[in-house]
């Protein structure tokens, strides 16, 4: 029992702190907060350029809906009768 006791205190004695100890502690968890307050603002700045992007994509699948429908309406064998007008009378 008495061994246990030198044990425990033993254990005591080398986990003390000194106040330069917490004063890094202090320091590494203040750095840590900045860069997850830093990672959340570039994670914000993302999601505003995908959702942009987004919005450009949709825009552009509008368009080409819009193609596709005058290519059909016109006909295959219209724009290749034109094609090759041009480009079989040199």
């Amino acid at each position: 029992m008495a061994n246990e006791k030198n044990r425990d205190y033993d254990i005591r004695v080398a986990t003390k702190l000194s106040s330069a100890d917490l004063q890094s502690i202090l320091e590494v968890n203040k750095k840590a907060i900045e860069i997850h307050l830093e990672v959340e603002k570039q994670n914000e700045e993302i999601l505003e350029l995908l959702e942009h992007c987004k919005t450009k994509i949709d825009e552009i699948d509008k368009y080409l809906f819009k193609l596709v429908l005058v290519l059909s309406s016109i006909g295959i064998s219209t724009v290749i009768g034109v094609l090759q007008l041009f480009l079989g009378h040199k």
